[in-house]
């Protein structure tokens, strides 16, 4: 009897993530202090247009514009909310996403949903700043000192979500 309801459930796992993600591939990579992929998606530079996020990530749950020239997009399938600018068009470039999914994990092995205790030993020098701890961090001329590339959100002991800025504005 449990044979054929483990299939169902390994079915439904699989057709839950779209065709180019799997849990394993929900990665987010850091390469010299930039956000170079988010599972799958190579997120920097020419590469992080919203057509190659739909080609990693599947169809977006929501599309829509916003003021500005900025559009935000949404993918419930892998827990992302992404926001780009120069509109809505498939060569519209990442601004920044959160990461939502407790499939989404850096490369040290944190996890959404991971308590405070975990990241501490992950990330011995994360910098706690208003209810984040900045994991990556990068000097940013505008602001004349440290700005963070990837933040994990607390709420509760735990981490909420991960926000990567990808292509913040120059």
């Amino acid at each position: 009897m449990n044979g054929p309801r483990l299939l169902v459930l390994a079915v439904a796992a699989a057709l839950a993530l779209p065709s180019g993600a799997s849990a394993a591939d929900l990665v987010i990579k850091v390469r010299n202090k930039h956000v170079s992929e988010l599972g799958g998606f190579q997120a920097n530079g020419s590469h992080g247009t919203l057509r190659n996020a739909i080609r990693a990530w599947g169809k977006p749950s929501t599309r829509k514009s916003g003021g500005g020239g900025f559009c935000d997009v949404r993918w419930s399938t892998v827990g992302v909310r992404a926001v780009f600018r120069s509109g809505c068009g498939d060569r519209s470039r990442i601004q920044w996403a959160r990461l939502r999914s407790k499939h989404w994990t850096t490369e040290r092995g944190l996890h959404v949903g991971d308590p405070t205790a975990k990241l501490k030993q992950l990330y011995p020098d994360a910098e706690f700043t208003v209810g984040a701890f900045w994991l990556y961090k990068h000097y940013d001329a505008f602001v004349q000192g440290d700005a963070p590339i990837v933040t994990a959100q607390m709420k509760g002991g735990a981490v909420d979500f991960i926000r990567a800025d990808v292509n913040p504005p120059a």
